[in-house]
């Protein structure tokens, strides 16, 4: 009588979950770095856009010259692009300055912009 093989052995099978582990290492660690480009970019979009807000206001009104003292300045500033509740809070000055704004996005890492000449 004939025993023929049916299925897999055990060594194949584990050969075969440890390459789809090392390739889902990798591909996670890929993963987290384009999440991480992607957020800086949007980062730095949105800051320049605030700086270019600030520097459109400061054109319009040459008499009036924007300064942005405080966070609650900045935070009216924010409110008027008709920025999200969410993104305004992400963004504040940096410490002991006032010409220098700084987005914070979730994953703790932050993005500076100085704004003005």
């Amino acid at each position: 009588m004939k025993r023929t093989k049916k299925g897999f052995t055990l060594v194949e099978l584990l050969v075969v979950i440890a390459i789809l582990a090392i390739l889902a290492s990798v591909s996670v660690v890929g993963y987290t770095a384009f999440i991480d480009k992607a957020e800086q970019s949007n980062a730095n979009t949105l800051l320049a856009q605030v700086a270019d807000y600030i520097y459109a206001e400061e054109i319009s009104n040459p008499d009036y010259a924007v300064s942005i003292e405080n966070e609650t300045e900045l935070d009216a500033y924010l409110t008027a692009m008709g920025l999200d509740t969410t993104t305004v809070a992400a963004i504040s000055l940096k410490e002991n300055t006032t010409d220098t704004l700084v987005y914070e996005y979730e994953t703790g890492k932050t993005v500076e912009l100085k704004i003005g000449a």
